[in-house]
């Protein structure tokens, strides 16, 4: 299990904007739409929260992240994305839509 299960990974799977500036995102990793929270007060990245400074900023997290597939789509897609190999990431990629055709 991974130390993110759970949590969002921000730009992956979790989205901070201004307030009012995106109408909806998407996931990178499976593509849902993920749910919006309009106005919230407060840190927008590890270094804001250890230093207690708050944002209002909209904020947008995938519905899948507590699912333990989409835990595995997430390691995969990073796999994929810091290989230097193409082959080795064309590889890592079909075993990600393999992922993503059995979630349903």
């Amino acid at each position: 299990m991974s130390f993110f299960k759970g949590m969002g990974r921000k730009g992956l799977t979790t989205f901070f904007r201004d307030p009012g500036t995106v109408k909806s995102m998407k996931c990178k990793v499976c593509g849902a739409e993920c749910v919006a929270r309009r106005n919230v007060m407060g840190p927008t990245c590890l270094a804001a929260a250890m230093g207690r400074s708050e944002t209002l900023h909209d904020s947008f997290s995938c519905p899948n992240i507590p699912e333990d597939w989409h835990d595995k789509a997430v390691e995969l897609y990073e796999a994929a994305e810091a290989t230097p190999s193409e082959s080795v990431a064309a590889l890592i990629k079909k075993d990600l839509r393999k992922v993503l055709k059995k979630r349903k």
